[in-house]
């Protein structure tokens, strides 16, 4: 049985989580990391893109808080499915595929 993840799935992972990580911080910690808060620095490019996308722009929009919970929930999963396939626990399938799951169900939305 195959107890750990493609190597390139690995990556995949630490590569995404961090980034995914970041978006998820920015609206959790608005209005602090827009322009002119006090975290504002961390998330510059941000400050171009919130002028595309309103919806970033509005501290009570429902659907961009909720994605952000799920991105962090998603963050949290993808990143035990690394630590599990470095342990050779063969959970680390049902948890990368949980992850990719939730990824599939955010772009769908």
């Amino acid at each position: 049985m195959i107890t750990s993840l493609p190597t390139w799935i690995k990556v995949w992972f630490l590569i995404t989580v961090p980034i995914i990580a970041w978006d998820a911080s920015f609206v959790m910690l608005r209005p602090h990391s827009m322009k002119g808060g006090s975290l504002e620095i961390f998330w510059k490019p941000y400050q171009t893109y919130v002028e595309a996308d309103k919806r970033y722009q509005d501290l009570n929009d429902g659907f961009v808080i909720a994605q952000s919970y799920m991105n962090m929930v998603e963050t949290i999963i993808a990143f035990a499915s690394v630590i599990a396939s470095n342990k050779r626990n063969p959970i680390c399938h049902l948890l990368a595929f949980s992850a990719a799951l939730m990824t599939l169900a955010k772009t769908v939305l």
